[in-house]
């Protein structure tokens, strides 16, 4: 048997002859007389920054085929994954940007449905995120292709398919044309991104909250598109304080004097971009700060909230929290009614809006 496929399709086929016959239910392909026709995913691009969409195209499939297609990564021992369900075209074709997911991990047309809608693989400990810790290496998302529609997390689901076709894609936050130089200055602990063409260029500082530590991938992402972006730690990282009620808006002073003056950055002023706990101390740095030009505030209050915040000898106070006001709601919690008492917002917003009018006039 083995001399005749050889005879056939010569050894560098054997492998792709048997996989056709064997592996591969013959209502699923085209045909299978010649190996042009075994179902092959095609990604463009391979290798692709993590902001840009890649196109995923099934070929090789008989008209009219039911397939699951499943996304899955791993990083650091964490597994994610999603699935999504397609029905071929007459061409025997699946293209996720085009064709509709009919189940699965979401529903509809949408070229990035199986990378957003990925979610910790049966196993895994709960209330894991997926959150890229060594930037300087990309996610390699693996996928492969199932035949029929079928829900590969479920017990019921019986044995586990082997895929008709597999393939991978190299997702990355950080461009090779960016350098990340770790910063240890006076206090200051945290990286920096550098775009290695000749600058100057626009300069960003980037904040998160309450998890603490270091986070960079938001800050190499903004660095491959042309800014020097310092990812500032501020708490419960290396030598900084272990906890937010020990932290000072000095520390913030020090990190916008330091990065306004770095050679590589433009002259006349910096950005902050802050995520939640960060976001209200990017708004504190653009009212207190000269420095600061540009603030961005993703997904944070418009006050200072929880623990109040040593300025120097001075103490900003917060607003008060009362949990018993959380409201649970279908997707989450809804925490805004816990702030509603002692805000004055007529006073904090004119002040805000002023200081927003002033930035904007030095961009």
């Amino acid at each position: 048997m083995i001399q005749k496929i050889i005879s056939v399709f010569g050894k560098q086929h054997i492998q792709l002859y048997s996989f056709c016959t064997n592996a591969t239910p013959k209502a699923f392909v085209s045909s299978c007389k010649h190996t042009t026709n075994v179902p092959k995913i095609h990604v463009v691009p391979g290798r692709v920054m993590m902001d840009k969409k890649v196109e995923l195209q099934i070929k090789g499939l008989k008209s009219g085929a039911a397939v699951t297609v499943k996304s899955f990564l791993e990083e650091k021992g964490m597994k994610f994954g999603a699935y999504a369900h397609f029905i071929a075209n007459s061409k025997g074709e699946v293209n996720t940007a085009t064709l509709p997911s009919l189940g699965g991990s979401y529903k509809g047309t949408n070229a990035m449905g199986l990378y957003w809608s990925m979610i910790p693989e049966p196993g895994q400990r709960d209330g894991l995120r997926l959150m890229k810790k060594d930037v300087t290496t990309p996610y390699n998302v693996h996928i492969s292709l199932l035949s029929g529609h079928i829900d590969p997390y479920s017990p019921n689901s019986g044995k586990v398919k082997v895929p008709v076709a597999e393939t991978n894609i190299e997702r990355l936050y950080m461009a090779d044309n960016v350098e990340r130089i770790p910063v240890r200055e006076g206090a200051l602990r945290g990286a920096l991104f550098v775009p290695k063409d000749p600058g100057p260029y626009p300069g960003v500082i980037d904040l998160f909250g309450t998890s603490g530590g270091l986070i960079e991938h938001r800050a190499a992402l903004l660095a491959s598109r042309g800014f020097v972006v310092l990812a500032l730690a501020y708490f419960a990282y290396e030598d900084l304080p272990e906890t937010l009620m020990d932290i000072d808006l000095t520390y913030f002073e020090e990190a916008a004097e330091w990065l306004s003056h770095h050679p590589s950055v433009t002259p006349g002023g910096i950005g902050v971009i802050g995520t939640s706990k960060g976001a209200e101390i990017a708004l504190l740095m653009g009212i207190h700060f000269p420095q600061v030009k540009a603030v961005v505030n993703v997904s944070g209050p418009a006050y200072l909230t929880t623990f109040h915040l040593k300025f120097g000898d001075a103490i900003l106070p917060a607003v008060h929290r009362d949990t018993s006001r959380i409201i649970m709601k279908e997707h989450g919690i809804s925490i805004k009614e816990c702030y509603q008492e002692g805000i004055n917002e007529d006073v904090f917003f004119k002040e805000l809006i002023w200081h927003g009018e002033e930035m904007l006039r030095h961009i």
